[in-house]
């Protein structure tokens, strides 16, 4: 999350009497979750996109002109 986002949660959850550990916890969830998501996504586009780019013996197609 960015910091301006961040710092006001964080003043947010002291005035409410939260548990600072617990807002870290989150933060740190939802960040991995995006990390991941974007590697899932670009390791899916790699994955589908080799096939129209290379031939079966790995060399670059030709009639891409």
């Amino acid at each position: 999350m960015p910091g301006i986002s961040a710092k006001s949660v964080k003043k947010a959850a002291r005035l409410a009497g939260a548990d600072l550990a617990g807002i870290a916890t989150i933060q740190i969830a939802i960040f991995t979750s995006i990390f991941a998501a974007g590697m899932i996504a670009s390791s899916l586009m790699l994955h589908y996109s080799t096939e129209s780019f290379f031939t079966k013996a790995a060399q670059l197609r030709e009639d891409l002109d």
